[in-house]
């Protein structure tokens, strides 16, 4: 009877320990609306969180996206209030940038077509 009861009594040790061990921490991570690199609007919430979950692969982490406008965002970072953001860090608060991904963005322009070449000599010829 005894040695039943210390078989049970392990079991019961071993699947609670590998049952807390397989459970996800889970981080808040701030963010802003700026698609397609942060958005709640696709199941990924957009390239950053993506590469975020490939660099933490195989861990044991869930990345939780807290979307905020931008000057709640900073509010929250200035109160102390985030562990993780994609929004930028004041250089006065203290913390560490992680680099997800080294690749550039190419960033383009896009124009309704005209029968005249595009061409300007200065920004504010574009206004409106």
């Amino acid at each position: 009877m005894h040695l039943f009861r210390y078989v049970v009594g392990c079991c019961v040790i071993v699947f609670v320990t590998l049952s807390m061990r397989s459970e996800a921490k889970v981080y808040n991570v701030l963010a802003i609306e700026y698609p397609p690199f942060t958005t709640s609007q696709v199941r990924s919430n957009g390239i950053a969180f993506e590469l975020l979950e490939k660099a933490a692969l195989g861990d044991t982490i869930e990345w939780r996206a807290v979307y905020a406008p931008p000057r709640r965002a900073a509010e929250m970072i200035v109160s102390g209030e985030w562990c993780a953001s994609f929004y930028p860090v004041d250089k006065s608060i203290q913390s560490r940038s992680i680099t997800l991904s080294k690749s550039e963005v190419s960033i383009g322009l896009v124009r309704q077509a005209q029968p005249v070449p595009f061409t300007w000599t200065g920004l504010s010829e574009l206004k409106g």
